[in-house]
């Protein structure tokens, strides 16, 4: 439920353009001096369409306008509703209640104010998701890593154990000492010296 607070002094400067957006539970209030109830005639067209409740708060004379505009906006705030204050001069407007309300120029800005927060909110949901995809991804990645160090270090064993072939040509070569490291390679050492040398 909206509150939108405005001085009918100055309903012909304010631009109505969205004001038929407003909801039927939504409630205008129009500040206006004793005996000068009567809407612009410009307006009358713009009145009819709205949907929002059309209330008159009567003040005894203009110079209570501002003075009137800042009580409503403490009962509304203080009653836990929306409020919104309607107005082409912001700065009549106490500081106190500036940070409690809305403050627009034209009705526009009040149609599209829930709007904005509910934009807020999906791009912050949207933030979220980006990020826990981020780290999943980042643990993936590790995971392959060690399975790629793990297959390296197997690999490069397996060629450390040197075939009959690689005996031989060390053999050949005359480097015997390299080739004795282990009691296998001996048997294989001494096979090979027994086919080459006939000992």
């Amino acid at each position: 439920m909206k509150y939108v607070i405005l001085l009918l002094s100055e309903a012909s400067k304010i631009d109505f353009g969205g004001s038929d957006k407003l909801a039927k539970n939504d409630h205008i209030v129009l500040v206006h001096v004793k005996g000068k109830k009567t809407i612009p005639a410009s307006l009358e067209d713009v009145f009819e369409n709205i949907k929002a409740t059309v209330d008159y708060f009567e003040i005894a004379q203009t110079s209570d306008a501002w003075l009137s505009v800042a009580y409503l906006m403490g009962y509304h705030i203080a009653s836990k509703h929306d409020v919104y204050v309607v107005t082409k001069d912001k700065t009549k407007i106490p500081n106190k209640l500036v940070g409690d309300a809305h403050i627009y120029a034209s009705f526009k800005s009040i149609a599209g104010a829930s709007t904005t927060t509910t934009k807020k909110s999906t791009s912050k949901s949207t933030a979220k998701k980006s990020t826990t995809a981020k780290k999943t991804t980042t643990k993936k990645s590790t995971t392959s890593a060690k399975s790629t160090k793990t297959t390296t270090k197997k690999t490069t064993a397996k060629q450390e154990e040197p075939t009959v072939l690689d005996v031989i040509g060390s053999l050949i070569g005359g480097d015997t000492k390299s080739n004795k490291s282990s009691k296998s390679q001996g048997g294989l050492i001494d096979l090979a010296g027994q086919l080459l040398g006939g000992k």
